[in-house]
């Protein structure tokens, strides 16, 4: 159960990928029929191919590197992609994805999307000593139809965290809840975020 459970979990996520970019009267209706869809595309998959939904390599600006990720998404191994924040590669990424892969399962795109995507707000820890959640709310539904715009709809924000320690780097990306912040402003950051699940993408 140890090794099955990751390897459900991917394809379900590999599942939910392919169901966004599928037409309605294909898409599973009822929680039956996404297991048996699960199912069916787990029995379907390599080893390889299990593995590769829970790899994630990061985009490099260099040709060769672009080259390489391709060759990984081609073979099926690669089930998302890190900081992929060109709308053109992200496309091509995509279309490899879909057309030259060999179960077309499409792909995720991830990103830091901390404070701000192509509009820089400032670092959470900042915008929770202004006391203005709505504000907090309006600067993530920014950056989330950004980066929605270019295809990314996955970021690792909010960090709600509590950081003990300065020395540590990401120190600045959660709020200051503690002393500055309500426990609200995590579900503000949250409620803005979630224009990148409920916009279609428009890259891919």
């Amino acid at each position: 159960m140890r090794i099955r459970l990751p390897l459900i979990l991917s394809a379900a996520g590999a599942l939910a990928s392919v169901l966004a970019f599928a037409q309605p009267a294909l898409s599973p209706k009822t929680p039956e029929a996404i297991d048996a869809a699960v199912e069916e595309l787990l029995g379907r998959m390599t080893l390889e191919e299990k593995l590769g939904q829970m790899s994630q390599p990061s985009r490099q600006p260099l040709a060769t590197h672009i080259e390489e990720n391709k060759a990984l998404i081609r073979r099926g191994a690669a089930g998302s992609i890190l900081n992929a924040t060109n709308r053109e590669q992200v496309e091509e990424f995509q279309r490899v994805a879909v057309e030259e892969s060999r179960l077309k399962i499409p792909l995720i795109f991830g990103l830091d999307v901390i404070h701000g995507y192509r509009t820089l707000f400032p670092i959470p820890l900042a915008q929770s000593c202004s006391w203005n959640p709505d504000l907090v709310q309006q600067a993530a539904r920014i950056a989330a139809v950004e980066a929605t715009s270019e295809g990314v709809r996955w970021t690792f924000a909010p960090m709600v965290d509590l950081s003990r320690d300065p020395r540590w780097a990401g120190s600045r990306k959660p709020s200051a809840r503690i002393r500055c912040s309500p426990p609200a402003s995590e579900r503000r950051w949250s409620a803005g975020f979630k224009a990148m699940t409920s916009l279609r993408p428009q890259a891919c």
